[in-house]
């Protein structure tokens, strides 16, 4: 991971581990439907830091030292990351929560990833204080 922005890396792994759930021809078609529909349903595309600013407000109460604070703020960077890459339309698809569910345990399994997630939910945390 990138010592000036960990969470680039961290958006390219959830790139991988989505098209490994999805598969790599479904994945490439969706994301570019997901893409040009965004561009026609969202006037203004939303800059990566405003997303983790968004992100850090919605999880700057939570206690990352348990595991559901832990696990509420993965899932809302994961939907919120998801949906800004691939579209905001994803969010009222009804297999979305299955693959948030899916990506949060891929990366769940390797405990460097895991960890480094952690250090980065951390950071956006802090950021939002």
């Amino acid at each position: 991971m990138s010592k000036i922005d960990p969470s680039a890396d961290l958006i390219n792994l959830l790139r991988a581990q989505l098209i490994a759930r999805t598969g790599a021809k479904k994945s490439v078609t969706a994301s570019e439907a997901a893409k040009s529909e965004s561009a026609a349903t969202r006037p203004e595309v939303v800059p990566p830091q405003e997303v983790k600013r968004r992100i850090g407000q919605q999880i700057k109460d939570f206690d990352l030292r348990t595991e559901a604070g832990r696990k509420y703020a993965r899932r809302i960077f994961l939907e919120s990351v998801i949906a800004w890459d691939l579209g905001d339309r994803l969010l009222g698809d009804g297999r979305f929560s299955f693959i948030i569910k899916d990506v949060d345990e891929a990366l769940s399994s390797d405990k460097n990833v895991s960890d480094a997630f952690d250090h980065l939910l951390e950071d956006i945390q802090t950021a939002a204080k």
